[in-house]
C-alpha cells in the first residue's frame, strides 16, 4: 500500500480499508498517529533506562542505587507503553510498532552525567505528550486527556529527577551545562 502524499515521516497512520475497526468512533488518524508515535517513545525510553540501569550495575561501576532507580523508570516506561498499547485498541485504533533504536549512549563519565542525560530525556517525553494533547484538541477528541493526564504523569517525573541532579552535585560546584 502506498502512503497519501501529506504523510512525510514514517506513516503510523495508513492501514489497508480492511483492517478499519467496527468499534472506532471519533478517533481522527493523526491522534492515532501520534499515539502510535508516543508508544514508540515509551518503548524506547524503556529500552534507554534499561541500558543505564544496567550500567550501573556492572562490576567495574557497582552503583546499585543509581542501577535500581534506572531500572525502576525502564519499568514505569514500559507499563506506560502497554498502557497506551491497551488504550489505541479500546478507542479502535490500529497498533504500528516500529523499530526500537540502541540508546543514543553505552558509558556515562558517571551518575551526575546518567541524571544530566535523564533529565533532558524525561523533557523530550514530556514535549512527545505535549504534542499528542496539542493534536487532540486540534481535532477536539477529549478521550486522550484522560489517559495521558492519568496514566503519563511526564511533568511529576522530571522534578525528582531534577531533584536528584541538584543533590548530585558538590557545593558551589558549576552544573555540567554551565548553570550556576
Amino acid at each position: 500500500m502506498v502512503c497519501a502524499p501529506r504523510h512525510t515521516d514514517i506513516c503510523y497512520v495508513c492501514v489497508t480499508p480492511d483492517m478499519q475497526s467496527v468499534v472506532k468512533h471519533n478517533f481522527h488518524e493523526e491522534n492515532e498517529a501520534k499515539i502510535n508515535k508516543l508508544i514508540n517513545t515509551k518503548l524506547t525510553a524503556s529500552y534507554t533506562y534499561l541500558a543505564l540501569g544496567m550500567y550501573f550495575d556492572r562490576d567495574d561501576v557497582a552503583l546499585p542505587n543509581f542501577s535500581r532507580f534506572f531500572l525502576d523508570r525502564s519499568v514505569k516506561e514500559r507499563e506506560q507503553a502497554e498502557s497506551l498499547l491497551e488504550y489505541q485498541n479500546s478507542r479502535g485504533g490500529r497498533i504500528v510498532l516500529q523499530t526500537i533504536a540502541k540508546p543514543t549512549r553505552e558509558d556515562w563519565r558517571g551518575g551526575l552525567d546518567a541524571i544530566t542525560f535523564s533529565l533532558e530525556y524525561q523533557k523530550a517525553l514530556n514535549n512527545t505528550l505535549l504534542d499528542v494533547h496539542r493534536v487532540a484538541g486540534i481535532h477536539s477528541d477529549p478521550h486522550p486527556w484522560a489517559i495521558l493526564c492519568l496514566e503519563l504523569p511526564e511533568v511529576r517525573n522530571i522534578n525528582p529527577i531534577g531533584y536528584r541532579k541538584t543533590t548530585l552535585r558538590l557545593p558551589g560546584e558549576p552544573l555540567p551545562d554551565g548553570q550556576p
